[in-house]
């Protein structure tokens, strides 16, 4: 088996996203709204066939 380094990157990268979506807003007064606004840019990927979004290999 293979030893890999375990990082927190994923998530911390989702972290950020989400801090710059309320950042950009002013603030949301509407609940539903801002997670409604989260989920959609955090489920568009490269998987979703986003043609901009590509997988780039890690050096």
């Amino acid at each position: 088996m293979k030893n890999h380094r375990l990082t927190s990157s994923m998530i911390e990268n989702r972290n950020k996203i989400i801090k710059m979506i309320k950042h950009n807003s002013n603030g949301y007064s509407n609940w539903e709204r801002f997670r409604n606004r989260v989920l959609y840019v955090l489920s568009s990927g490269p998987e979703d066939g986003h043609p901009d979004l590509t997988d780039r290999p890690v050096n």
